[in-house]
Order: C-alpha cells, then sequence, then structure tokens
C-alpha cells in the first residue's frame, strides 16, 4: 500500500482519506505512470468531495479514467455520469446534445437516443410529455403548435384526426363547439366558427343553414322565413283536421286519416313548403 501511495505522491492524510471511501492501493493501481497533473486533479478532486463520494462509481471511475479523458472529461464530469451509469462514449453523446446526467438518464429511461432527447428539450418539452405526444404520433414540431395553446395530446389527435389545425381547433372550442359538432359545421362548408355559433343560436342544424347561406339569407332572414314555414304549415295542419272531421264519420277513422295526412305533411309538404318560400322570399330579395 504505502508503494503505491508513494510511486503517486500521495501524502499519509490523502491516503487516508483514499481508505476511508473504501478504495485500496490495488484499485489505485492504473493511476502509476499517470500524468502528475492527472493524478493531482484526482486528489484534489477526493479531498474536495470525500464526504459525498461513492465507492463503487469512484473505483470504476479510476479503471477507466483513460477512457473518459480520451473522451474529454474532467475527473468530476466523468464521476457523475459514471454515477448514473454511463460509459465513456455513451456519455460523450449526451454530453454534445447539451444534457447532464441526471437529464440524460430520465431521457434515457423514457428510451429516447440523445438526438431524439435533443429535439423535444429544445422546445421545452419533459421526457414523460414528448412521449405521450409521440404515443399519438406527433412530431415536436407539431406537438408544440398544439401544446403552446393548451392541447393536451390526446385531446389534440382527436381535433388534427378530424383534419384541424391548432389555431382553428381552438377557434372552434371558444366558440363553444366540440369536436362533433365543429367537424359537422365545416363539413356543411363554414369555415368561421363564429358565423355557425349565429346559425346554431338561431337553432338551425348545418344541413339547412347551408342552404339558407347558399340562397344568401342571413341567420335572422332565415328565421323569419323558418316562422313564415311553420305558419304555413300550421294552417295545413288544420286544413287536414278540418277536411277529417267532414270526411270521416267515425272518431276512430278521423282520427286516422288526420295523423296519416299529418305525417305525410312532416315529411313531404313541410318540405316543399319551406323550399317554396324560401325560394320566393330569395327572388323577391334579388329584385328589389
Amino acid at each position: 500500500e504505502s508503494y503505491v501511495f508513494e510511486k503517486l505522491g500521495l501524502s499519509p492524510m490523502q491516503a487516508r482519506q483514499i481508505k476511508n471511501i473504501g478504495l485500496t492501493a490495488y484499485d489505485l493501481k492504473p493511476l502509476i505512470g499517470a500524468e502528475i497533473e492527472l493524478i493531482e486533479e484526482f486528489t484534489n478532486f477526493i479531498e474536495e468531495n470525500n464526504k459525498t463520494l461513492s465507492f463503487e462509481p469512484l473505483r470504476k471511475l479510476v479503471k477507466e479514467l483513460s477512457l473518459w479523458r480520451k473522451e474529454g472529461f474532467t475527473i468530476k464530469e466523468a464521476y457523475e455520469w459514471i454515477r448514473y451509469d454511463f460509459s465513456s462514449q455513451e456519455a460523450k453523446m449526451w454530453k454534445v446534445a447539451e444534457f447532464d446526467p441526471q437529464e440524460a438518464k430520465e431521457w434515457r429511461k423514457e428510451g429516447f437516443s440523445p438526438k431524439g432527447a435533443q429535439k423535444w428539450k429544445t422546445l421545452n418539452f419533459s421526457p414523460k410529455e414528448a412521449k405521450e405526444w409521440i404515443k399519438e404520433g406527433f412530431s415536436p414540431e407539431e406537438a408544440q403548435k398544439w401544446k403552446t395553446l393548451s392541447f393536451l395530446p390526446k385531446e389534440a389527435k382527436e381535433w388534427y384526426g378530424t383534419g384541424f389545425e391548432p389555431v382553428e381547433a381552438k377557434e372552434w372550442i371558444k366558440a363553444g363547439f366540440d369536436i362533433e359538432s365543429a367537424s359537422s359545421w365545416r363539413t356543411e362548408g363554414f369555415s368561421s366558427p363564429w358565423e355557425a355559433l349565429a346559425w346554431k343560436k338561431e337553432g338551425f342544424k348545418p344541413q339547412i343553414a347551408k342552404e339558407f347561406v347558399k340562397d344568401g339569407f342571413t341567420p335572422g332572414e332565415a328565421t323569419f322565413i323558418a316562422n313564415l314555414v311553420f305558419v304555413a304549415f300550421v294552417v295545413y295542419v288544420l286544413f287536414i283536421f278540418v277536411y277529417a272531421m267532414f270526411k270521416f264519420n267515425s272518431f276512430l277513422g278521423r282520427m286516422f286519416g288526420f295523423l296519416f295526412a299529418f305525417f305525410i305533411g312532416l315529411y313531404f309538404i313541410f318540405p316543399i313548403i319551406e323550399w317554396l318560400i324560401r325560394k320566393t322570399i330569395k327572388i323577391f330579395k334579388e329584385l328589389s
């Protein structure tokens, strides 16, 4: 022991500090013949950190010191990377990607390579966040666009899957639409959620609103037309009721005739009334 410690230029006090950590003279043999500067760096590192050093990482450091020096690590850096279970070559890749040992360990734990992790880290994603966005099929750049607008990965996937861009989806949400309703209105040609909202507030469904828009009507005008159609249909119902009263003698006959004519009117006459009134008003509107 004394021979090895003497060869390394260690004082009895320095040797005692090393032995207290658990390192033996045998563990230090790889340092014999090393540059004086390297040995001094090692002993200084021991003196400055002897209360916090662990035996196994330190023993491994001495054994692999030449490899770590070859990759450009200081003794302090090498010790930290070894403490987080990195080899010298692996540590170099993570260091080049601008990770410290603790960060690198977290990203590696989630299955990232240094280059892959760097892309996500640069855009301010944590390892777990990045993994969730990858699971939903997003690239770092795409994920950032959605995350900036406060979308969660699964939510973003649902909107993106129906063809929405992040800003566009946010506008529809602000207007009070969910994915299904927003998609139905957009399918009918409503690119603006606020235009769709104006029609929705008046009680129109996307398909009907689309027809009114094609004919050049505003939501207010369409509501007026819808009221006229309702009045016309009520008149038709009253006519059918009176007709059934005079046509059939029995109560059941009258009710059957009335209900038959009512449902026929609801599914066939009502759309015709709506179409006639809408087209008529459109013609007067164009002429005026």
